[in-house]
């Protein structure tokens, strides 16, 4: 099954997914057929997803923006209520580290989106693990 199918046969199934399952190919450049996968899936709402992996499928010592219209996508299709930061730890370390994807993200994220800021490094993560947030004030 896929998870397009899950999503849309078991609605209250909570879905999260590293960039949505489908592995986009940044190395051959290739959004097109990506983006409109991320788009059906994001229509469900029960879709979440996690902003992680993406360095790992990029060229080497990739920059940001090779993979920012990757993100600007993900972050139209899903906004930043359904959007979750990931560390993509210890995997990441083949490719950068820790420190450099999230200051990537969080630069990204603070000037393209700063109202999702805290949605997406804790508020979405918190509403989809059914968690209480107890205060996401402290995250800039």
């Amino acid at each position: 099954m896929t998870a397009e199918n899950a999503a849309d046969k078991i609605a209250e199934l909570s879905l999260n997914k590293k960039f949505c399952g489908i592995r986009p190919m940044i190395q051959d450049i290739v959004i097109e057929s990506w983006s409109h996968d991320i788009k059906i899936l994001a229509s469900y709402p029960n879709v979440y997803c996690k902003l992680s992996g993406l360095l790992n499928e990029a060229e080497p010592d990739a920059s940001w923006e090779s993979i920012k219209p990757y993100v600007d996508c993900l972050f139209e299709s899903f906004g930043s209520q359904r959007m979750m930061w990931g560390s993509d730890f210890p995997v990441l370390n083949l490719v950068s580290d820790y420190q450099k994807w999230f200051e990537m993200c969080k630069s990204y994220i603070l000037k393209c989106h700063p109202e999702g800021y805290r949605e997406v490094f804790g508020r979405a993560a918190a509403r989809f693990y059914q968690l209480e947030c107890r205060s996401t004030d402290k995250l800039t």
